[in-house]
């Protein structure tokens, strides 16, 4: 038990140090690319919390293996309030995140081009289901109506599922080099077509 709880202690000072490099990151290329309609929006001034925090709290959120919002929001506050002393609630700071998936993806993107990836004449297009709730759960779900959730079929285990489904295009040595988001009955082709077109024009 003793040996358990100094891996866990290890491990957690191990990620604190990879959430300050991930903030210092994260922070100077929110300065140098987000533009001032974003980073001097209305209000913005009050928040408890700066949106290079809440960016980077998003993206290590990732990490973990914790599939809860709230979940990952209790972990943060439990081990980490030192370093987030400002950090505000779980409803606002999800409000946030999802307010801020352009400005996060814009992020993601140079965060990727200040990499070393290896340049490569082939990918792979890997698409994948999103739902985001239970089959039967699905008509009364109302979370991400908005934004064009549906039914979609996961051949893989012969079911039907709500929610999204995500197209990445990988390079052979497993680089998720861009990524896109449909409604789930989208076919898999359409994922291919967007990509393939976004490349080309890249």
């Amino acid at each position: 038990m003793l040996k358990f709880q100094d891996d866990y202690t290890t491990l957690i000072a191990a990620f604190e140090d990879f959430i300050l490099l991930v903030l210092t990151i994260i922070d100077g290329l929110y300065q140098q690319f987000v533009s001032t309609s974003v980073s001097q929006r209305r209000n913005v001034d009050t928040a408890k919390m700066s949106d290079s925090k809440s960016i980077t709290l998003s993206i290590c959120g990732e990490l973990p293996g914790i599939d809860s919002e709230n979940a990952w929001y209790s972990f943060v506050k439990r081990n980490f309030r030192h370093l987030f002393s400002q950090i505000c609630c779980c409803t606002r700071f999800n409000r946030t995140r999802r307010a801020l998936l352009q400005v996060t993806e814009l992020i993601r993107q140079r965060l990727a081009q200040s990499f070393p990836i290896p340049s490569s004449r082939y990918f792979v297009i890997y698409s994948f289901p999103l739902p985001v709730c239970k089959f039967g759960r699905a008509r009364y779900c109302r979370s991400f109506c908005a934004d064009g959730t549906d039914y979609g079929r996961r051949p893989s285990k012969k079911e039907t599922y709500f929610g999204f489904k995500a197209h990445a295009l990988v390079t052979l040595e497993g680089y998720i080099t861009a990524f896109e988001i449909t409604p789930a009955s989208v076919d898999d082709r359409e994922g291919l077509r967007d990509l393939a077109q976004n490349r080309i024009g890249a």
